[in-house]
């Protein structure tokens, strides 16, 4: 955000300042703060992105501007085509079903996007057909006050989805922790009690069948006491390990308490669960 200010800055100080600046500086500029949002968006999905996806873009606006400086029409086709580029490698890893996205910021993210991308291809198609009405990015006429607008528009989607994501993650985040027993990383007490109600009202209506198996670890208590709790609670954990290799993956295994465990079984009679 803080290169993209910079970039509308340099755009505001043209004819003031030299062209370097306000034209080969802001557009590579530009190019950059698609690379780090790119970066932030693979971060925040805890991936890597390859160091040439993120700087091959601005090195290539550099060298081509420097050589276009003088024809504005050929930069914002060049430049338009780059950007959208960028724009939609950023949107395929956000809207990619592998990447652990999901929630109210995405959309708002996407959607601002779209928004730019669709901006950046009326600018080039203006250019091709009226590049008088883009002569100057500060000159007022309605295709740039419809960019400036579209960018703000965008700018603010994609920040508060983004914030917005953050906090998504970090509710689910504490929603899972809050249904997950701590000591061996299977569901607790009250998450059972959720699907455990969610099946016996999908067998009240649809007749569905479904199963419950109760363990026990016996003599749990000689063993605490004989090889001391650090013993017992890697035996919980290996108990759990064991029998979730053992259960389909619709079953739902969790911690009853103790050294008792539940195995909740979906569309499953009795011949099914035994």
């Amino acid at each position: 955000l803080s290169v993209h200010t910079l970039v509308f800055v340099l755009f505001a100080l043209r004819g003031q300042i030299p062209d370097f600046f306000s034209v080969l500086v802001a557009n590579v500029a530009l190019s950059v703060s698609y690379s780090l949002f790119l970066s932030a968006i693979t971060q925040f999905q805890q991936r890597r992105v390859a160091p040439a996806l993120l700087w091959a873009p601005p090195l290539v606006i550099a060298v081509t501007f420097n050589f276009l400086m003088s024809d504005i029409a050929a930069r914002i086709i060049v430049g338009g085509v780059i950007y959208v580029a960028q724009i939609l490698i950023v949107l395929f890893n956000l809207l990619n079903r592998e990447n652990d996205v999901t929630g109210r910021g995405k959309h708002l993210m996407v959607c601002g996007l779209f928004i730019m991308i669709a901006t950046m291809l009326m600018r080039i198609v203006t250019t091709l057909i009226a590049p008088e009405d883009i002569s100057s990015i500060m000159r007022e006429t309605p295709v740039q006050s419809l960019t400036f607008l579209a960018t703000f528009i965008t700018l603010i989607l994609v920040s508060n989805g983004f914030v917005l994501m953050i906090k998504e993650r970090a509710d689910e985040r504490i929603r899972l922790m809050a249904m997950k027993d701590r000591l061996t990383g299977i569901w607790n007490r009250i998450r059972l009690e959720e699907a455990a109600l969610l099946e016996i009202a999908m067998l009240e209506r649809y007749g569905h069948p479904v199963s419950l198996i109760m363990a026990d670890l016996d003599h749990f208590k000689d063993i605490n006491d004989r090889f001391g709790h650090a013993t017992g609670d890697q035996i919980l954990k290996e108990f759990c390990s064991v029998t979730q290799g053992c259960i389909r993956t619709t079953d739902l295994l969790g911690r009853w308490g103790g050294e008792e465990f539940l195995i909740l079984l979906p569309n499953s009679g009795f011949v099914s669960a035994a």
